[in-house]
């Protein structure tokens, strides 16, 4: 039994509440919807539940989506390489099997023309009729062996001969001109050349290539570092704000080892930028990172063919300095980041000399004579690589001066690395 106020029945229309059957079915229906308000009321008070579900969907569906295009991107590369265009390919083989100097066809061709032609085989086509010949003919054994003599230009069995070559002939030279449509059709390698050229473009316009920038600038870096025996510490810092902010600045951060507690800010910049903007963001990350000296990284793309590789920008605190990244390649040839290096090596040597030059424990002036020295080469090399662009390939003796040039990049490298040891 439920005691059912009188104020609600009242408000209960009259030809119901006067029913008693319908009346019992109208308050059953009225409990069981207030059952169900009560129950969607509470599931609504909190929506922890619901973001729960969707943060781990979202998660889920990028997971996904990632692992779905790297396999995409590898079951494509390999179909293409296996079935089309390797040299070991499906279609490679099948077409040399075919039509190559050791197909099938040739070798067809080659066995049905010496079984015609070759004296040394009993079947052939001369020992045949000659054997008929003395079998039958006896009498005119002379006449007819004249008749089949190959040596003889003008014998009827040398004309054939001659007629049977040209036809072979005519029929390798259309299979040929078959085969050279065949290719034709098939256009694979302009095709996968066209492709190739517009992944580099979605590469080089993608929002993403900064990353890959800044990661082949990380590992160049450390490169050189463990090359020069060093043990400065360098870190990726281009996804984190800087402490105390929500400032985004100075991608990666050199701390050298010794002595003092000196660092470089280098922010990394891949895409269109000119030189304003890049001095800018070269001044921002130094100071966001307090820094000593800072290095604003581009490449050559949008610096151009016959621009400085390094410039001194912001009254000499930060240098601008060029690099032959290219989005979508390997980008793991040092000699592609020798300015880097450069600027890497100079700056980390004026910083020591700076900090030490009080004590008289090292040499100030030479380092900054070597470093003088160091970028009067790189300009050297620069202007050099230029002009010998197109040329290199076919001039041993400049591509000689040109790496000439680098070793003695490296030399004086060396020696400035020497100076700044304490």
């Amino acid at each position: 039994m439920l005691h059912i106020p009188e104020n609600i029945l009242n408000q209960i229309h009259d030809d119901i509440r006067n029913d008693e059957d319908r009346l019992r079915g109208h308050l059953v229906r009225a409990i069981k919807i207030g059952l169900l308000a009560i129950e969607g009321g509470e599931f609504t008070l909190s929506t922890e539940r619901i973001e729960t579900v969707l943060n781990n969907t979202a998660i889920q569906m990028t997971n996904k989506y990632g692992e779905f295009d790297s396999n995409f991107t590898q079951s494509l590369d390999q179909l293409i390489q296996t079935k089309l265009t390797g040299d070991e390919s499906v279609l490679a083989h099948r077409l040399n099997s075919t039509f190559g100097d050791n197909g099938q066809l040739k070798h067809q061709l080659e066995s049905i023309f010496d079984d015609i032609s070759n004296p040394e085989k009993k079947k052939s086509v001369p020992n045949r009729v000659t054997a008929v010949m003395e079998e039958k003919f006896g009498d005119i054994e002379t006449e007819v062996t004249r008749a089949l003599d190959v040596a003889d230009e003008n014998s009827p069995l040398s004309l054939f001969l001659k007629r049977q070559q040209n036809t072979i002939n005519t029929l390798k030279n259309d299979i040929d001109v078959q085969m050279g449509a065949i290719r034709t059709a098939l256009n694979v390698d302009e095709i996968l050349q066209q492709k190739d050229d517009e992944i580099k473009e979605l590469k080089d316009k993608s929002t993403h290539k900064g990353i890959y920038f800044e990661n082949d600038t990380l590992e160049a870096l450390k490169q050189i570092a463990a090359a020069s025996k060093w043990n400065d510490e360098i870190t990726h810092t281009g996804g984190n704000v800087v402490k105390g902010s929500l400032v985004k600045a100075g991608d990666i951060l050199i701390r050298i080892d010794n002595p003092g507690n000196l660092t470089i800010a280098i922010e990394a910049k891949s895409g269109g930028i000119g030189m304003t903007a890049i001095s800018a963001e070269a001044k921002r990350g130094r100071e966001a990172r307090t820094a000593d000296a800072g290095i604003g990284l581009m490449t050559r793309k949008a610096r151009g063919a016959t621009q400085s590789m390094l410039s001194n920008v912001n009254a000499g605190k930060d240098t601008i300095t060029v690099v032959d990244w290219t989005a979508g390649e390997e980008n793991d040839d040092l000699s592609a980041w020798v300015a880097l290096e450069v600027a890497y090596v100079t700056i980390r040597a004026k910083l020591i000399a700076e900090h030490l030059s009080a004590t008289k424990t090292i040499d100030a002036d030479a380092i900054n004579k070597q470093v003088d020295q160091v970028i009067t080469d790189l300009k050297g090399f620069s202007d050099l690589k230029t002009k010998t662009t197109n040329a290199k390939n076919s001039v041993q003796a400049i591509e000689d001066l040109v790496e000439s040039f680098e070793d003695k990049i490296k030399k004086s490298l060396d020696a400035l690395k020497d100076l700044t040891k304490v």
